[in-house]
């Protein structure tokens, strides 16, 4: 028996619970890497980083959303509550802190 599977969706479904909370969040704190060069300092991006995590702490869809970007290496951002580079090191096997920036570098 064989199974075709039709496109996957652009994004998770986020149909069951409402719109995601990121949804009427400030993208920039989702994607605060990707600022022009020299436009966002290291403290920025830890602000962003850290209100991006804290949001996603509380998505009934973090699971959902990580799962998505785990399929595409390539995605850029925090999907999940989780970094690119964090990503990564999920592909790999390796170790992930699940702390949250320290606020001391805000």
């Amino acid at each position: 028996m064989i199974f075709e599977f039709g496109p996957e969706p652009d994004y998770p479904d986020f149909e069951e619970h409402g719109a995601p909370p990121c949804a009427e969040s400030d993208p920039e704190a989702f994607f605060a890497e990707d600022a022009p060069e020299g436009s966002m300092t290291r403290r920025g991006i830890y602000r962003y980083e850290r209100e991006a995590k804290l949001i996603c702490r509380e998505c009934p869809y973090r699971h959902e959303c990580l799962a998505y970007a785990m399929k595409r290496p390539d995605i850029q951002g925090i999907w999940g509550g989780t970094t690119e580079q964090e990503r990564v090191r999920i592909r790999k096997g390796l170790p992930v802190s699940v702390k949250l920036p320290e606020s001391r570098h805000l």
